[in-house]
């Protein structure tokens, strides 16, 4: 079942792990076949090195395993809420980058938009609140921060970046994490930093502070 989705898994997560964007065996990466609704998703605990396409776990839309031996990614719960509630979305990535994890325990509730990033996020990127790796709370939390988005930051966690495939998606997370830094370094530099959201938005045509107007 969805042999290609499995082996487009191994791939990126190989690169992602080789990249630093995630340790190990942390984050998780997930594709769904929109014809069947099925997703196939990173085991639990599975080292990017060592993963092998037949490891990849396939499950249903409510996060049941379908197919496959090992345990699915504790984070099951958060890719499939995203499909649920996105039709639009096929591939999904969450990784433990660095410098969204510091930016977003700076307290912040967004990452400033930089030109790299602003053609995928529309603006500045939402950081959602702390919530327990793997609990219902972080994938309520994750959908609701998300809404029509492609990316959004995970308080004191990493990042989630999706797409219509994998190939936005990885750049939604790719983008994501040099704004983050590019911020990180701003702070670090002291002094006053020109943010502009605002400036970008209109350059692109759209309104770049509406979605983060209320936080």
């Amino acid at each position: 079942m969805l042999e290609r989705q499995k082996e487009i898994i191994v791939e990126v997560g190989k690169y992602l792990f080789e990249r630093g964007f995630t340790q190990l065996s942390g984050g998780n990466i997930s594709l769904r076949d929109p014809e069947t609704d099925l997703v196939a998703i990173k085991p639990s605990g599975a080292a990017y090195g060592l993963m092998k396409p037949e490891d990849i776990i396939v499950v249903d839309i409510d996060g049941n395993v379908m197919e496959g031996t090992l345990k699915p990614s504790i984070e099951t719960g958060m890719h499939t809420g995203v499909y649920r509630n996105r039709p639009d979305i096929n591939a999904v990535i969450h990784c433990h980058t660095p410098f969204v994890i510091a930016w977003s325990l700076k307290n912040e509730p967004y990452i400033p938009t930089v030109t790299v990033s602003q053609y995928v996020t529309n603006g500045a990127i939402k950081v959602a609140p702390l919530e327990g790796a793997g609990s219902q709370g972080l994938a309520k939390a994750a959908v609701d921060t998300l809404g029509a988005d492609y990316a959004i930051g995970l308080k004191g966690h990493g990042l989630l970046a999706c797409g219509p495939d994998m190939k936005w998606a990885l750049e939604a997370a790719l983008v994501t994490e040099d704004a983050a830094m590019i911020a990180c370094i701003c702070k670090a530099m002291g002094g006053e930093t020109a943010f502009f959201d605002k400036e970008l938005g209109e350059m692109e045509g759209f309104d770049a502070l509406i979605r983060i107007a209320d936080l």
